[in-house]
């Protein structure tokens, strides 16, 4: 009897373990499946929200950076501040904060608050305090540093073998060594920047080629110094105050102005005289070192730079947009670097792709309304002139709009046809019928299946063709099929909803029944082990 029920024992193990090995692939490939979907649709963002509170925003920046791919952006709000992270950049993304004042990203005096090894990367819209070194960037190019607050590290920013980057309009004050420390780096553009109350402010060593010019440098122990066969540097347009030791140190061969009437820096220490009134000293100013360098035209007052307004961006109507009311008012944004006031020339024509018919000029609202001459179905072009108040002007992009139809009527909303129950891993079609526009307009639908799949605009299909498409789901549950209708000129139809759901153990039960009638050695096999309980 002991040995029946031992025997009994073993067979009944053989079994589940059999079946085991069955089932746990197929609810891991459900898994791993699920997984790699959110990996897919994560790779696809393009913006990835750090803080705020919005649904699946990351908590930590770094998640976001591991997360995102090449070319994607990771947008910091500043309720979550301070973020106290060394953030580790290997990848070509935008990482931008909401507020410099208020996006902080505090080191807590270890480590470097955050290390870039990957070119044409963009950090914009920070603080950047409390590291070894604020910013380090290694072995890059096309990186573009602009509009941050990097205070209280050991090093502002830290650069070894950059080129071809961009350090613009950044505040780098109160750090314990350099304020920009540029190793072996080459033809980079450092133009904005107020480098104050550091050690040093901009250190270079080793490195040529670059621009610098358009920065502040005060209360540093020297503001610009060179070493290690630092050559062929522009230097110009720069303001130097009250640094300890000397304003500027260079025992190389660099370039200190940019040639007349343009002049070069302005010097607090500069003791000549300007007998014509042309803003520019009369005798140069020496550069102390041993590099003999002078600046031939050093300027009389501080230099106060000029920057024309950024593009003009987000248009209403969206560039592209079909359908759009014959009613519809323009509207743009726009900023000004320097907090200038702006005006706007707007442009906008019919039918041509380079439009040149001013309808308004100089006017300050960020907006412009035809005022119903607009025509329906129609190809409208239009640009905005940005001006500044000191006269420097930019032009935006060139946009384009298509009004729609007089009275064009959305489609119907779809009723879904197909199967409410199944089983995961299956194929199902599901249909819908009415698709008649009244307009009689081609149509286009979009799925929504329930599982974060989508399938985009389809169509166009013909007004009244019946529209099928399939879908299998890959876990249980109860999902909610979404469909909507779009005519071609953009009226949207009401969403048509479908509810299916999904068993598992059908799932389950028909793998196993698959694998059993594809193997009958298999087959026979269990049920010889059956027969002997």
């Amino acid at each position: 009897m002991k040995k029946y029920y031992i025997k009994k024992g073993i067979i009944i193990f053989t079994l589940i373990f059999f079946i085991s090995t069955i089932a746990i692939p197929i609810i891991n490939s459900n898994q791993v499946s699920i997984k790699n979907n959110s990996v897919i649709w994560e790779e696809r963002a393009d913006i990835l929200y750090v803080g705020g509170s919005g649904p699946g925003n990351y908590s930590k920046i770094q998640n976001a950076i591991n997360d995102a791919s090449n070319g994607d952006t990771v947008f910091v709000f500043h309720d979550s501040s301070p973020y106290l992270e060394h953030l580790i950049i290997s990848k070509t993304i935008n990482l931008i904060g909401e507020d410099k004042s208020l996006t902080i990203i505090d080191g807590s005096n270890t480590g470097n608050c955050i290390k870039i090894t990957a070119d044409s990367v963009v950090i914009n819209g920070f603080t950047i305090k409390k590291g070894l070194i604020g910013i380090s960037v290694v072995q890059s190019s096309g990186i573009e540093i602009k509009n941050n607050i990097i205070k209280n590290n050991w090093e502002g920013i830290g650069l070894y073998q950059v080129t071809n980057s961009t350090f613009f309009k950044n505040s780098i004050t109160d750090n314990d060594f350099e304020g920009i420390s540029p190793i072996q780096s080459t033809v980079n553009t450092f133009s904005g920047n107020k480098i104050n109350w550091n050690l040093y402010g901009l250190f270079l060593s080793n490195s040529d080629n670059n621009f610098i010019y358009e920065n502040e440098m005060k209360g540093n122990s020297r503001g610009i110094e060179t070493t290690d066969n630092s050559d062929n540097n522009k230097i110009y347009h720069n303001n130097f105050f009250a640094n300890d030791e000397d304003n500027a140190f260079d025992d190389f061969s660099n370039t200190w102005d940019d040639d007349y009437p343009s002049g070069g820096n302005y010097w607090d220490d500069y003791t000549g005289e300007d007998s014509n009134g042309d803003g520019i000293g009369d005798t140069p100013y020496n550069i102390p070192g041993d590099g003999n360098n002078k600046d031939n035209y050093p300027l009389m007052e501080p230099y106060i730079p000029q920057y024309p307004p950024d593009p003009p961006y987000n248009p209403f109507p969206p560039n592209g947009a079909t359908g759009v009311d014959v009613n519809a008012t323009l509207s743009w944004l726009c900023n000004d670097p320097d907090g200038d006031d702006l005006t706007y020339d707007v442009y906008f024509e019919s039918n041509n792709p380079v439009p040149t018919e001013l309808v308004s000029n100089n006017q300050t609202e960020n907006s412009y309304d035809p005022i119903g001459s607009m025509e329906f179905n129609t190809d409208y072009y239009w640009q905005i002139v940005a001006w500044d108040s000191k006269g420097a002007s930019t032009s935006g992009p060139i946009w384009h709009f298509v009004t729609g139809l007089e009275y064009n009527y959305p489609p119907p909303s779809p009723m879904i046809d197909g199967p409410t129950k199944g089983v995961p891993g299956v194929e199902y079609i599901y249909c819908i019928q009415n698709t008649v526009d009244p307009d009689g307009d081609d149509v286009y639908v979009y799925w929504d299946w329930g599982d974060g799949a989508t399938s985009g605009w389809l169509g166009p299909y013909s007004s009244g063709e019946e529209i099928c498409s399939s879908h299998a789901w890959n876990d249980t549950g109860i999902f909610t099929i979404g469909a909507q209708l779009k005519d071609e000129f953009g009226a949207l139809s009401a969403w048509g909803e479908l509810s299916v759901k999904m068993p598992r153990s059908l799932d389950l039960h028909n793998r196993i029944f698959d694998i059993l009638s594809k193997n009958t050695q298999l087959y026979f096999l269990i049920t010889y082990l059956l027969k002997l309980i």
